[in-house]
């Protein structure tokens, strides 16, 4: 309210909220992405070729009785453990992403993450809580590094964003 000779004057600022407006239609389509991380298709196959990747790492993730083998997770542990990890890797930069329209990098930021966690599973051997190999796998393997005898299974790992529904 002004009072007296004083005069109203109008000011007008001209703000951009199309970044804003993007955000808010990722968010609201973001349940359309899903990420996989694991042995995808593309990564099965071995040179070896007794078993494919998946199912020695299905063997390696929940162990087999039968085979005396002991349950090493390679999987499900990572990234359980290093939940915080991920999502603080994944969030570098995930805003300006979705702001510019970008969402799926996200998820694909997101895999990454994951990869690289899996990855950093097997060479600390599990974060110290894999069992180690038995002197028999030992000797035949000439090494004592628990899932990793070629290599086949640690680079079969990879992640994928694909659409949900």
């Amino acid at each position: 309210m002004f009072w007296g000779n004083a005069t109203m004057t109008e000011s007008f600022v001209k703000t951009d909220f199309s970044g804003l407006t993007r955000f808010m239609g990722w968010l609201k389509d973001s349940n359309k992405y899903a990420v996989k991380v694991g042995i995808l298709g593309k990564k099965n196959n071995r040179s070896d070729g007794e078993m494919t990747n998946a199912e020695i790492g299905l063997i390696s993730e929940y162990g087999s009785r039968t085979r005396n083998i002991p349950i090493r997770s390679f999987l499900r542990m990572p990234i359980s453990v290093k939940s915080k990890d991920i999502i603080k890797m994944a969030s570098i930069n995930a805003l300006k992403l979705m702001t510019d329209g970008k969402g799926k990098q996200v998820f694909k930021n997101i895999g990454i993450a994951c990869e690289a966690v899996i990855q950093d599973a097997f060479g600390s051997r599990g974060f110290g809580t894999w069992e180690g190999n038995r002197p028999s796998t030992i000797k035949r393997k000439k090494s004592d590094s628990p899932l990793i005898d070629m290599g086949f299974l640690r680079k079969s790992i990879s992640s994928e964003v694909i659409k949900n529904g």
